[in-house]
């Protein structure tokens, strides 16, 4: 019995012992989810703070340029007006030239980076391969000496190169020519300056796989392998190993956008950065859409992208003058790889499109700052090589070049801003020897004097060359002139030679904005007008709906990155995939189209053999034209008188006069029934209204048509047919008819 009743105890202590297990367990079980729901309920707190502190912060409207080389930036301070509530207000504040100062040039706020840098170095070091270390701007060109290996330099140019494939079924609209030529001209540049060494050559096996089908005997056609994009490669190390982690520039571009995104949020205070940003003349929609994907993936929220010759004219507010019909403004910009040479068309205040066959486009690679700087370190290596006997900076010595490139940005820098000398001065250039000498700036600009004259031609056989394509339109009313080339000194006075008083940029000056800012400060005014509108759209209350939804700030949707993770391809469509796009009509690049009267026209009206101008269309008037005239019932009462009381015929002519706007070169001539025209005791109301080939005039339900001519579209039809005959390769089916390409027809941008 006691050992029944011991093992009983037993049993039962053992029962006693789980029994405290399993209670200890629900404790614990019930503790852990009693925490995951605080946790839980922490979490929706704290997100809910999140989006309540987001949704508090204030909608802010930032110019940003993009450059090769730098990056500057432009925000606009609070823009409230509580007088924007109609559509009359709205014009006045941007039309009225005293509101330009008050309304936005006062607005605008250049931002510097961490370190006091307005011009921020477009340059990115990367410290680790999870990218969680990362250097941008004066930092990062500093440790670029020492991190040669894991910097990257000209991330937009290098994210200009890429291509997309809009097929699934073949790689037509890929061309892998055009990509490692593009490559190799970069490489070409940079190498000598030791930027290359992270950037992976782009190699195309196609030759090879070729070869090796061929040795194996097959004999069944090759299948294609899709290629869905062309983007270029960097390689970074990795902390274990030798290993290398491979991965595409729009990364390392991404992570210096997010950089600057920060540094303006930091200055804000908000996160919500509205972006007008330009581009270069050469770049398709493609490139834009890609530029306009890294900035949303960056936090930006990229209302505008607009070309650099627009940023440069609406710098000077010159799109507001609409006085004058037609002006011709050549913008200059003088870039990182390239100067552009541009003559852009502006109608009644506005820009025509890059594509209008009278606007004028040069580019040169031969005129730029990376070719001044290949000058300067060419004299420096031989300079310093005539110095130390025995020394020899091969192409291999990145660290002795990069310290030589910053250098050489340095001086750019003081000799541009004023002073006559400055000190060169870099340790250990090459295996401990100093490199320190004075350099003046008369020695300086005898160093580059090849590039000064090679300025002043290029222009000038430009000018040249325009002229002779545009004759009968040759005059240029303005000129602009930016980028970081024309503002060293030497470079002012060859333009102020050969524009004199057409050269704009002074006004600018006297504004305190550089050459170097003209791109980033147009892009700050668009930024402010559109601003202005959001307010104007939150303002009104009546109008018409269109005008309540002008410009919407909502962010566009994007992937989640688990999603994007498992799509390969991800990286190749993120510009089509996630993006609703909310103000289409801001990014149209050439859709927009307005038409231009050709001929000066002049109608009359004859009543009782009595012939009077009523109306008057103007060369270059915008169409389509729009207007209502009126006989007075005394005036139709004396005629009747005339006529016997008898008023049955009223006929139209209309006066083409030829260009002097003095000789009528035709008449044409169109009679209705007057019987129905006129209204008791209100006379007779005429409606006239015209397009590119018609002009018609109604008075009641009658009407008249008068079919127009185009003198010049007829000429130009005769000298296509004679260049079809003389030249038997041109393809005739090119011409696109519903769209004729003649002075009637402007493309806006």
């Amino acid at each position: 019995m006691s050992s029944r009743r011991g093992r009983g105890r037993g049993r039962g202590k053992r029962k006693g012992k789980n029994k405290g297990k399993s209670q200890s367990n629900l404790l614990a079980t019930t503790s852990t989810t009693t925490s995951a729901e605080d946790g839980k309920k922490q979490s929706s707190a704290n997100t809910d703070a999140s989006k309540a502190k987001q949704q508090a912060q204030p909608e802010i409207f930032v110019g940003l340029d993009v450059g090769s080389s730098f990056i500057k930036i432009a925000a606009i301070q609070s823009t409230t007006n509580d007088t924007l509530v109609s559509l009359e207000a709205l014009q006045s504040l941007f039309l009225t030239e005293s509101s330009n100062a008050s309304s936005f040039h006062s607005k605008i706020n250049f931002l510097a980076d961490d370190t006091g840098q307005r011009c921020i170095p477009s340059v990115i070091t990367i410290l680790d391969a999870n990218h969680e270390e990362i250097l941008i701007g004066s930092e990062a060109a500093k440790s670029s000496v020492r991190n040669y290996k894991n910097c990257i330099y000209h991330c937009k140019h290098l994210t200009s190169f890429t291509q997309l494939n809009p097929s699934n079924t073949h790689n037509k609209a890929i061309d892998t020519a055009l990509f490692e030529s593009q490559f190799s001209q970069w490489k070409k540049s940079a190498s000598k300056f030791g930027m290359h060494k992270c950037l992976i050559r782009p190699f195309f096996d196609d030759d090879e796989d070729e070869e090796e089908e061929e040795e194996d005997g097959k004999n069944k056609q090759k299948q294609e392998k899709i290629v869905p994009f062309l983007k270029l490669k960097y390689q970074i190390k990795k902390a274990s190993g030798d290993a290398f982690r491979e991965c595409f520039i729009d990364n390392a571009f991404v992570c210096i956008l997010k950089k600057i995104f920060a540094v303006i949020s930091s200055q804000t205070g908000s996160t919500k950065l509205n972006v007008v940003s330009s581009v270069p003349y050469f770049y398709g929609a493609t490139q834009i859409q890609n530029y306009k994907a890294l900035l949303l993936q960056s936090g930006f929220n990229p209302l505008q992208i607009i070309y650099d010759h627009s940023a440069s004219i609406l710098s000077l507010h010159l799109d507001n003058q609409q006085k004058d019909s037609m002006k011709q403004i050549l913008c200059i910009d003088f870039g990182t790889f390239s100067s552009k040479f541009t003559v852009i068309r502006m109608y009644n205040g506005l820009i025509t499109s890059r594509d209008d066959e009278h606007n004028y486009y040069n580019e040169s690679t031969e005129i730029c700052g990376t070719k001044l700087d290949e000058i300067m370190l060419k004299w420096l290596i031989k300079n310093f090589e005539s110095q130390n006997k025995g020394c020899y900076l091969e192409m291999e010595n990145a660290k002795s070049r990069l310290k030589l490139l910053n250098e050489i940005t340095r001086i750019k820098q003081v000799l541009s801003s004023g002073s006559n000398e400055v000190n060169f001065d870099i340790e250990s250039l090459y295996e401990g020897i100093d490199y320190h000498f004075k350099l003046s700036k008369p020695k300086f600009e005898s160093i580059i004097y090849d590039v000064f004259s090679a300025t002043k031609d290029w222009i000038q056989t430009q000018l040249k060359q325009y002229q002779s394509q545009h004759a009968s339109h040759c005059h240029i009313d303005y000129v602009i002139v930016s980028g970081g080339l024309a503002e060293i000194p030497r470079v002012q006075q060859i333009l102020l030679e050969i524009f004199g008083d057409k050269l704009m940029t002074k006004h600018l000056n006297e504004k305190g904005i550089s050459s170097n800012f003209i791109n980033v400060y147009g892009c700050a005014i668009q930024a402010a007008s559109l601003s202005y509108l959001h307010q104007f759209q939150n303002q009104i209350r009546g109008g018409h709906a269109a005008l309540h939804s002008i410009i919407d700030l909502e962010r566009p949707k994007t992937e989640s990155s688990r999603s994007a993770a498992k799509d390969k391809s991800a990286n190749a469509s993120q510009q089509k995939q996630g993006q609703a796009e909310k103000n289409a009509f801001l990014h149209k690049l050439t859709k927009n189209k307005v038409a231009l009267n050709a001929k000066r026209m002049n109608v009359h009206y004859i009543l009782a053999q009595q012939r009077k101008q009523f109306c008057c269309i103007e060369k270059n008037a915008i169409l389509p034209f729009e207007q209502s005239y009126s006989i007075g019932d005394d005036e139709v009462k004396a005629v009747l008188n005339e006529s016997d009381g008898a008023l049955e015929d009223i006929t139209f002519t209309v006066d083409i006069v030829d260009d002097d706007c003095k000789t009528v070169a035709q008449t044409l001539e169109q009679t209705m029934n007057a019987k129905a025209a006129q209204k008791k005791g209100k006379g007779i109301t005429m409606n006239v209204s015209m397009d590119s080939n018609e002009l018609n005039i109604a008075v009641g339900s009658e009407k008249v048509t008068f079919e127009i001519e185009n003198d010049e579209e007829s000429e130009d039809e005769e000298d296509e047919e004679e260049d079809d005959e003389n030249e038997a390769t041109t393809d005739i089916n090119k011409t696109d008819n519903t769209q004729p390409d003649n002075d009637n027809v402007v493309d806006i941008d």
